[in-house]
């Protein structure tokens, strides 16, 4: 806030937004008192490995995207077998851990509380590697209205995170979003969203989708640190 020190926390479940079910409590509380949407991600390049698309959509999380791909073209020196891959050493039941996390912050963050307005708590969940049943499974782009003269087709306006400033974005993936769950005591409005899931969030979220490199703008601004997105 403005007039008050505050902090954002982030916490990134790679791979775990498939995993949420009903025993995850405190990840469906965070999203029942906050405010929930989806991030959308590009397309994956082709022959990418599974640590090169953890980095590539952690970059873009961070808005670092452009500075990634310059340094992806970078090989590491040395054998490959002498580094452990990013899963092998951030192995284990993620979706319990964060889960148990968001508990024990919520806790120290009731509503009233000195550090409640202070914190602004964000959940990222992607789905990791996508397949061709996710595609059907998991598409958040509308269908253009059916019945529309052809004539005025051109005039049905595009979804906004499709552009980027006044420029078409030519890569975009409409398939498995990100779910994003945000909540800083009254300063995230509530929406209808009470499970982190696909499903509730395409009926019930209040953000709907914004490409995922503004994510990090988004959370600038919860904090007064930048205008609005889209302002």
């Amino acid at each position: 806030m403005a007039d008050k020190p505050s902090r954002a926390l982030v916490l990134y479940g790679d791979g775990s937004a498939r995993s949420v079910d009903p025993s995850n409590t405190h990840i469906h509380s965070l999203a029942s008192v906050g405010t929930c949407g989806f991030l959308s991600l590009p397309h994956a390049p082709p022959a990418e490995t599974e640590d090169e698309r953890i980095v590539r959509e952690f970059a873009h999380l961070l808005d670092a995207s452009e500075a990634y791909t310059l340094a992806s073209g970078l090989k590491a020196n040395g054998s490959e077998n002498e580094v452990s891959t990013l899963s092998e050493r951030f192995c284990g039941d993620n979706v319990r851990t964060i889960n148990f996390l968001i508990g024990s912050i919520m806790r120290m963050s009731q509503p009233g509380s000195e550090i409640a307005p202070r914190l602004h708590l964000s959940l990222v969940l992607s789905y990791g590697s996508v397949t061709d049943k996710d595609v059907s499974d998991f598409n958040v782009k509308k269908t253009p209205q059916e019945g529309i003269n052809p004539a005025f087709q051109g005039l049905v306006p595009r979804q906004s995170y499709t552009m980027r400033g006044e420029k078409t974005r030519d890569n975009v993936r409409d398939y498995c979003p990100m779910l994003v769950a945000q909540w800083q005591d009254a300063v995230t409005r509530k929406d209808l969203v009470d499970t982190l899931s696909f499903e509730a969030l395409k009926k019930l979220s209040g953000s709907l989708v914004i490409p995922a490199d503004r994510f990090i703008h988004e959370v600038a601004f919860k904090l007064w640190k930048a205008p609005k997105y889209g302002a």
